[in-house]
């Protein structure tokens, strides 16, 4: 006889509480099970558009996608990485858009974070770039802590055993140590890699940057991306800069999009239809999903649009 999941998991919980009283440690598993089935039926992504503005598009886009809870717990240090890297007010769309920062903050602290940090290694002077877009004054007016990662001293050794080309980095000390990591990128274009996404957006999190440059830019940006796995990834396409990227000034259109995902191939994926490109034209989102990183094929996730 065929039951339904609904009628499955209605049963397990019923087991569970008649259990609990007498056997602690089966009500633990039953419940484990549970949380995995109902995981198991989330979207991989959401994309929000048409909200009012990006507060309503990230709350409606982390909801969707089965709320903050599903990846923050009660005590956790979560790091935020979002893209910081240039002197440029937000509306140049070169760096993260401020509201789409400090709603993520406020979100954590309604999941019970006990502490949310929000950092980047800027390409400007650190006190500038944090000024001039927004973020600083976002991060700190939401909760958050900012620091700029911008001495040598705040970072470790990480070996990257997959790495073609890459086979060790200094990566960000505070993000090898959260409990969760939220990768916040612009989906923008850029003169060297063609577009900047989420994988592209990890770059600032680690010190020397330029070897990627002088070895193989785009693997060693799959490479990264093989140690550095973020819990959540958020792309801000609330607006998009289309030429002259990284820095700009260019051509800046209004997309009015979030999207949240918990694939980083796929999210990239996505942000290169912004732009109309086919993603396995892109170097390192192509060699990303190859190394088993992610799925470049969207037929093949769960999407879901709000």
């Amino acid at each position: 006889m065929k039951i339904t999941r609904r009628e499955f998991l209605n049963n397990m919980a019923g087991l569970g509480v008649m259990m609990g009283g007498i056997m602690s440690p089966a009500g633990n598993a039953l419940a484990k099970v549970g949380a995995i089935l109902e995981a198991s039926t989330l979207p991989d992504m959401v994309i929000a558009q048409g909200q009012k503005n990006p507060e309503h598009s990230v709350y409606a886009a982390i909801k969707a996608i089965g709320g903050m809870s599903r990846f923050v717990k009660k005590g956790d240090v979560v790091v935020i990485k979002p893209n910081i890297g240039f002197s440029c007010a937000p509306e140049m769309a070169a760096t993260t858009n401020p509201a789409v920062v400090s709603t993520l903050i406020k979100l954590c602290y309604e999941a019970k974070a006990k502490d949310v940090l929000v950092f980047d290694h800027t390409c400007d002077y650190w006190e500038i770039c944090f000024q001039r877009t927004g973020i600083k004054k976002a991060a700190v007016s939401a909760g958050g802590r900012i620091f700029s990662a911008h001495r040598k001293g705040l970072y470790r050794k990480v070996p990257i055993p997959a790495g073609k080309a890459l086979k060790e980095t200094l990566v960000v000390k505070q993000l090898l140590d959260a409990d969760v990591i939220i990768n916040v990128p612009i989906a923008k274009h850029h003169g060297a890699a063609e577009l900047t996404l989420g994988m592209k957006n990890l770059m600032g999190a680690v010190w020397d940057r330029g070897i990627f440059h002088v070895k193989d830019l785009h693997q060693c940006i799959a490479d990264l991306s093989t140690v550095i796995k973020p819990h959540l990834i958020v792309l801000d396409a609330t607006r998009a800069l289309f030429n002259n990227g990284p820095r700009g000034p260019g051509d800046v259109k209004h997309i009015g999009k979030i999207i949240a995902g918990v694939d980083p191939v796929a999210v990239d994926a996505y942000g290169c239809t912004i732009f109309e490109k086919e993603p396995h034209r892109i170097g390192y989102i192509n060699i990303a999903h190859k190394m088993g990183l992610g799925e470049i094929d969207l037929s093949r996730i769960r999407v879901k649009k709000v």
